[in-house]
C-alpha cells in the first residue's frame, strides 16, 4: 500500500580496492531489424552455426544454400540442427579434437541461428570466429561465446535473402570444401577398434537408420556420440536441449511418436535418464512405431568421462555422490527385460559387438512391427571413456592452414610425393 520504495538486499563480491583508474569498455551488441540498414558482410570464410532447429522450409534451405555459394559459406550442424541442404557439416568431430586445430576454426564471420546447441563439441568452435552475428525472430540474446556483436531481429529467411539480393558473387565454396575434406579425413581415421560403447553404436548405426525416421537423443552422452556422425538425409533429430541432464527424453519421444504412427521414432538414451522417465513406457497409447536404444553402463557416464571435472576425484567418491552408481538394478540383465515384455514391448539385448550384430538388423527393420521395441545394450565405463578419448584424438597435426602453406613450399621443391613423405613423418605414421 502507498507505492513506497522497495529495498532488495543482494549478496555481492564487491571489493574495497579503489585503485582502478579506468573501467573497461562495455561489450555492445547492435540490434538490427528488417527496416534498418544492414551492415556489409565481412569478406572471407563464413560459417552458419545452427543450434537446435525446427524442420527447415524449402525456401529457407534454398536461401542458405545460395548464400553459402555466393559468400564462401559452410553450415555447422549437430543432430538437432535439421538443416539438410548442400553444405551441412557435422562440426562436432572438427571441434572436439584435443591435439588438432581444424580448418573449421578459421572463420571471419559466424552466423548463429536456431536455439540452444546441446553438442558442446560443436559449440567449442564459436569463440574462434573473428566476428559473431545472431539471427532470430524472437530477438532474444543467446551468446554462448560471449562475443556476439550484432543481433538481427527478423526471420532467418529475410536475413539470407537480403544478402543474396545485395551480392552477385560468383560461386565460392573453398571453405566448405576444406571443412568437408577435413571431416572426411578425420572420419577415415576412425577405426573399428573403437570399443563397444555409445560412440561405437553411433558410428555403426547412424548411416543405417531407416529413411524418414525421427530420432530423439538424450542429454548429454547420447547427443554427443551421435553428433560426431551423419545420418541419412531424410532423418530428423531432436533433443530436450533446454533440460541439460535428466531431461524427459522418453516422454518427448512417445509424445512425438503419436503425431504420425506410420513413421519410425527412435530414442537413444542412457540408463540414468531411462529409469528416471520409464513410467511413460506404460502409457496405453504407445504405438508400434517406437524403438528405444538403451545404453546401460550402470551409472551417469557423463560424470566418469575424462573430460568432466568429476574425473579429478576418486572412483569411489564419484560413484557414491555424483554418477548414480548402484541404483536402478545395478545393470541387472533381467530388470528392463521383464518390465519391457510385461508392458508389451519386444525386447532385444547385447553386451558385445558380436551379440549386437545378431540383433541390430531386427532393430533397424524399416517396416512397422507388431510391437514397439527396447534394445538394451550393456557397456562398460572404461570402454566408454576410451571411445571418447579415441574420437577426440584422431589427429595430431596442429593447424590445417599452416599445413596448406607448408604444402605449397614443399611441393615446389620436392613435388607431391615429397610432401606426402614429410606429412607422414610429422604425423608420426
Amino acid at each position: 500500500m502507498g507505492g513506497g520504495p522497495v529495498h532488495i538486499d543482494l549478496e555481492t563480491n564487491s571489493s574495497f580496492d579503489f585503485s582502478v583508474q579506468e573501467i573497461k569498455d562495455v561489450h555492445a551488441i547492435q540490434y538490427i531489424t528488417i527496416r534498418d540498414t544492414f551492415p556489409i558482410l565481412p569478406k572471407g570464410r563464413i560459417a552458419i552455426f545452427v543450434g537446435s532447429h525446427t524442420t527447415f522450409t524449402q525456401e529457407l534451405t534454398v536461401a542458405i544454400d545460395i548464400f553459402c555459394e555466393n559468400n564462401n559459406g559452410v553450415v555447422y550442424c549437430d543432430q538437432t540442427s535439421n538443416y539438410r541442404g548442400k553444405y551441412r557439416i557435422m562440426s562436432s568431430l572438427l571441434g572436439c579434437q584435443d591435439k588438432y586445430k581444424s580448418v573449421a576454426c578459421h572463420m571471419d564471420l559466424l552466423i548463429y541461428i536456431g536455439d540452444i546447441c546441446g553438442a558442446y563439441e560443436s559449440v567449442l568452435l564459436m569463440p574462434k570466429a573473428k566476428t559473431v552475428w545472431r539471427v532470430s525472430e524472437d530477438g532474444i540474446i543467446r551468446d554462448p561465446s560471449h562475443s556476439l556483436s550484432k543481433m538481427f531481429y527478423m526471420q532467418e529467411v529475410d536475413f539470407f535473402n537480403h544478402y543474396i539480393e545485395a551480392q552477385t558473387n560468383e560461386k565460392n565454396l573453398s571453405f566448405y570444401n576444406e571443412c568437408k575434406q577435413d571431416y572426411d579425413h578425420l572420419y577415415s581415421l576412425i577405426s573399428k577398434k573403437i570399443p563397444f560403447s555409445n560412440i561405437w553404436l553411433a558410428y555403426e548405426l547412424s548411416p543405417r537408420i531407416p529413411e524418414g525416421s525421427v530420432m530423439h537423443y538424450a542429454i548429454l552422452n547420447s547427443l554427443r556420440a551421435w553428433s560426431f556422425f551423419e545420418t541419412p538425409n531424410t532423418v530428423r533429430g531432436y533433443s530436450n536441449v533446454g533440460g541439460f541432464g535428466i531431461d524427459g527424453n522418453i516422454s518427448a519421444l512417445i509424445g512425438a511418436s503419436l503425431y504420425n504412427k506410420d513413421r519410425l521414432y527412435f530414442g537413444i538414451i542412457g540408463d540414468l535418464a531411462f529409469f528416471y522417465d520409464m513410467n511413460t513406457l506404460g502409457n496405453r497409447h504407445v504405438g508400434k512405431n517406437v524403438r528405444i536404444l538403451l545404453v546401460n553402463n550402470g551409472k551417469g557416464m557423463e560424470f566418469r568421462n575424462y573430460t568432466h571435472p568429476a574425473s579429478r576425484f576418486s572412483d569411489v567418491l564419484v560413484d557414491q555422490y555424483m554418477d548414480g552408481a548402484g541404483h536402478f538394478g545395478q545393470k541387472s540383465i533381467s530388470l528392463v527385460r521383464h518390465y519391457a515384455e510385461d508392458l508389451g514391448y519386444e525386447y532385444l539385448t547385447a553386451s558385445c559387438k558380436v551379440s549386437f550384430s545378431k540383433n541390430v538388423e531386427r532393430f533397424l527393420i524399416p517396416e512397422i512391427t507388431d510391437k514397439p521395441m527396447i534394445f538394451e545394450v550393456f557397456t562398460e565405463q572404461v570402454d566408454e571413456n576410451e571411445a571418447l578419448y579415441t574420437i577426440r584424438n584422431l589427429e595430431k597435426s596442429t593447424d590445417k592452414i599452416m599445413e596448406s602453406i607448408a604444402k605449397k613450399l614443399i611441393v615446389n621443391v620436392a613435388g607431391e610425393e615429397g610432401f606426402e613423405k614429410v606429412k607422414k613423418i610429422i604425423r608420426g605414421r
